[in-house]
């Protein structure tokens, strides 16, 4: 399906707007590409843990990182046409969003942070955090098997397992790093199993 409006808001449907954040982001509508930040909400020991690692990873003012990776994004239409498009398939589970960033990278297409322009998560426990994560790394091996993403490199996803539990330590936080981290570590496992099942099916 196309769009037919100018503006694509992208958005999660298990998360919720913080009052004036689709405002804020339509203020900053005619930069091209904007994006918000997601919070994690929690209930309990084990969604503390993960909204701590997925804070450690994914929050643009923790990592100093500002990417088109996950909701909340706004963008032009006329963005999606300057990267040459993206790649969606329910297949991919969730790594589309990872072509959408690399062409935007390749694009040179900046984004632009709007802080103040929150949408807040449901509670995750560890064991549907780490479904997801399995999840991450099957829909990888499927873009990879489509040549639509890079091949995973080991050494990249070790150093960003390292990064993590060091951003950890310096926040205070170093069990929600090493959670952060093996994280990284599952959605490898995950998305070597699955390219070994798509071998064995061709």
């Amino acid at each position: 399906m196309e769009a037919v409006t100018p503006l694509v808001l992208l958005m999660d449907s298990d998360c919720v707007f913080e009052p004036g954040a689709i405002a804020s982001m339509r203020a900053e509508a005619s930069f091209g590409l904007v994006k918000g930040r997601v919070r994690f909400e929690s209930e309990g020991r084990s969604s503390r843990l993960v909204a701590s690692a997925r804070r450690l990873t994914e929050d643009p003012l923790v990592t100093k990182k500002v990417n088109a990776y996950s909701p909340p994004l706004l963008y032009r239409t006329d963005i999606v046409e300057k990267m040459g498009g993206y790649h969606f398939s329910t297949a991919m589970k969730w790594r589309e969003d990872r072509d959408f960033e690399l062409r935007r990278r390749r694009s040179n297409i900046p984004v632009r942070l709007v802080p103040e322009a929150v949408i807040w998560h449901k509670p995750l426990s560890v064991r549907a955090d780490l479904r997801s994560v399995r999840a991450y790394g099957a829909g990888q091996a499927h873009g990879e098997f489509l040549k639509v993403l890079p091949i995973t490199s080991l050494r990249h996803e070790l150093r960003k397992a390292r990064r993590v539990v060091w951003r950890g330590i310096r926040n205070g936080n170093p069990g929600a790093g090493f959670y952060a981290a093996f994280r990284n570590l599952v959605v490898l496992v995950s998305r070597g199993t699955a390219l070994r099942r798509q071998r064995g099916t061709n």
